[in-house]
């Protein structure tokens, strides 16, 4: 049977891909809001972890579903829907009359469209000619818009803008889809053959258990990283930091999320993905334990949750390319929305634990206590299926595209 044979993204399509996906990523600001949200609703820290958690539910059933809408094609114009539909999202969350509204209009419409656009713009860089380069810069531009929007919102909240400074995502997500329609670039994802192909591949126990062992590791390794960009502004706030330090702070955490993935470009076709997973574990150990530290010397928190939010975006580029390695190139989008999964499980999980144990104790202690003990399963079982893997099949070549 003849190979799976993408046709590959233009050089407009993939800019397009890192621009959508660079708005997309204004839900990794999501810490910054939860301010303006206690005093517009007068909500509880629980509920401002719980609103960004059901975000974080409706961007993974986007993730899973979105392959099911655009099954065998993905084009910039999909692009464009989704990013107009979640500027008209974020836009009516600014008007929102109460907090119920505001999880309709922000968690589940925007959410739920940044996680149609994260697929959509993965399922574009999956088909270029590079994408050990394009996979994690696409993912990169996605933690970007953390880097922009979390400090901005941040400080626009000081200056008494509230929700309105979501006005800034509408108008980007807006343009950026009016430049994905003009751009009107389509891929295939899909081999019209391989159907039957995928039906056995599926039922393989060896690709079950592969699957299973990948959304075990991106859980885990989530875990820490999502608590802290949930939660970080509640963190920073508990030790008195000053508005100036805590938009540093905030902005310290988005740039080397974004350094954290942008790296895998560089080390995974060096070194390996081992390498990447190591190193991931290391920075979020190390940053857990300085924000531990924290409660004695408070100029420690920050330096630990930048090393945290290092170590998590590594993890979300990393992912990816292993994803990638561990299955054809035809199954990759669908793969990686039941591996996403697990991401989606994290994010709900990490920062309403961490906002419910702080109402309760007062403290983030045993917040960061669950999130020690989940990067340790996380290295266990990252070691095990990376050498697995790497006993199966040469990494550098696998992640290299299919010749045509």
């Amino acid at each position: 049977m003849k190979a799976f044979d993408p046709s590959h993204s233009s050089g407009a399509a993939l800019a397009v891909a890192v621009i959508c996906c660079f708005f997309a990523g204004g839900l990794y600001g999501w810490s910054a809001l939860a301010a303006p949200l206690q005093v517009t609703f007068g909500i509880s820290t629980a509920d401002t972890g719980l609103a960004f958690s059901l975000a974080i539910v409706s961007f993974t059933l986007a993730v899973i579903f979105t392959p099911v809408f655009f099954a065998n094609r993905v084009s910039t114009r999909h692009i464009a829907g989704l990013a107009v539909i979640g500027a008209i999202c974020a836009f009516m969350a600014v008007h929102a009359a109460s907090f119920g509204m505001f999880l309709f209009w922000f968690s589940a419409g925007f959410g739920a469209m940044s996680g149609g656009l994260y697929s959509t713009t993965l399922a574009i860089g999956a088909a270029s000619t590079n994408r050990t380069v394009a996979t994690p810069v696409i993912v990169a531009s996605f933690g970007a818009g953390g880097a922009v929007f979390g400090p901005l919102w941040r400080i626009l909240d000081a200056a008494n803008w509230g929700l309105h400074g979501l006005y800034f995502l509408a108008a980007g997500l807006t343009l950026s889809g009016i430049l994905g329609w003009l751009i009107n670039h389509t891929i295939c994802t899909r081999s019209a053959s391989s159907g039957d192909m995928q039906a056995r591949a599926d039922a393989e126990p060896s690709q079950q258990r592969r699957l299973a062992l990948l959304w075990l590791i991106f859980a885990f390794g989530s875990y820490g990283g999502l608590m802290v960009l949930g939660m970080a502004s509640k963190m920073i706030d508990a030790n008195g930091i000053s508005i100036w330090l805590a938009s540093l702070t905030l902005s310290g955490i988005a740039i080397c999320n974004t350094a954290g993935r942008l790296s895998v470009a560089a080390l995974c076709p060096r070194l390996g993905l081992a390498v990447c997973l190591s190193l991931s574990v290391v920075l979020t150990t190390s940053g857990l334990v300085l924000i531990y530290a924290g409660g004695v010397v408070a100029i420690l928190i920050s330096p630990g949750l930048m090393l945290i939010a290092g170590g998590y975006g590594l993890v979300a580029s990393t992912i990816p390319l292993l994803t990638c390695a561990s299955f054809t190139p035809d199954t990759f989008q669908r793969r990686f929305g039941i591996v996403f999964t697990a991401w989606g499980t994290a994010g709900f999980s990490a920062p309403w634990i961490a906002g419910t144990l702080f109402d309760m104790t007062g403290s983030f202690d045993l917040a960061l206590l669950s999130a020690i003990l989940a990067t340790g399963a996380f290295a266990v079982i990252g070691r095990s299926l990376v050498r697995e893997i790497e006993q199966s099949i040469d990494d550098r070549t696998s992640l290299q595209p299919p010749r045509v």
